[in-house]
């Protein structure tokens, strides 16, 4: 039966996402001075890689996401050191590199990534957790409302630009068993082959795949 991953699965890949986000929290001894912001900077993208890899059977996918979100946190360092804007809470000898967030454009990349890829409906939590990341960096005086508003319009450039709707192939299995089924073991036949020539008599191995 052909079941594609339904809410079940959506549902069950988030609460893992917020599970490795409440363990980072518990396990981090600066817990308290933060709103997850940190972690989410990293499991956001994580889950969208996770996402796709669980939709497409393939890597595709996770390869736009490396290249919409890598090149939108590229684009952040260089802004970073062109700008050399101050934090709110700039202290002497810290360094100017307040615009635009890297924490942000790494949540707001991976909500645009699958609301692109796939559809605004599987996005909605992504996007939420993403506005969350970006209220936490300037709640906490790590960024002015500018530097990310300048994020989200950061990943919308690179979104735009590397990633595409998945367009499964008609007719194609998107099951998981039929994704293990393009590779089963039926399918690899090792059988013994020998022929003669004028040297003598010669044995090989053939192989079908």
């Amino acid at each position: 039966m052909n079941e594609k991953p339904g809410l079940t699965g959506r549902v069950a890949a988030m609460i893992a996402v917020l599970a490795l986000f409440a363990f980072f929290r518990a396990s981090d001894g600066r817990a308290d001075n933060s709103y997850g912001d940190d972690e989410l900077r990293y499991l956001l993208p994580l889950y969208a890689a996770g996402l796709s890899v669980w939709k497409e059977r393939s890597y595709p996918g996770v390869l736009r996401l490396f290249l919409s979100a890598g090149g939108a946190q590229l684009a952040s360092e260089g802004l970073k050191r062109v700008t050399n804007r101050k934090r709110p809470l700039h202290k002497e000898g810290d360094k100017r590199r307040s615009f635009p967030s890297g924490h942000a454009a790494a949540g707001f990349s991976a909500a645009m990534f699958i609301h692109k890829r796939y559809d605004l409906k599987q996005a909605a939590v992504p996007y939420v957790l993403a506005a969350w990341t970006a209220y936490a960096r300037v709640h906490r005086k790590r960024h002015h409302v500018e530097d990310v508003i300048g994020s989200f319009a950061l990943s919308g450039l690179f979104t735009w630009i590397f990633v595409k709707p998945h367009e499964p192939e008609p007719g194609a299995d998107e099951t998981l068993a039929g994704a293990f089924g393009r590779h089963s073991p039926e399918r690899y036949v090792i059988f013994p082959e020998a022929f003669v020539s004028g040297d003598g008599i010669y044995l090989a191995v053939g192989f079908n795949f």
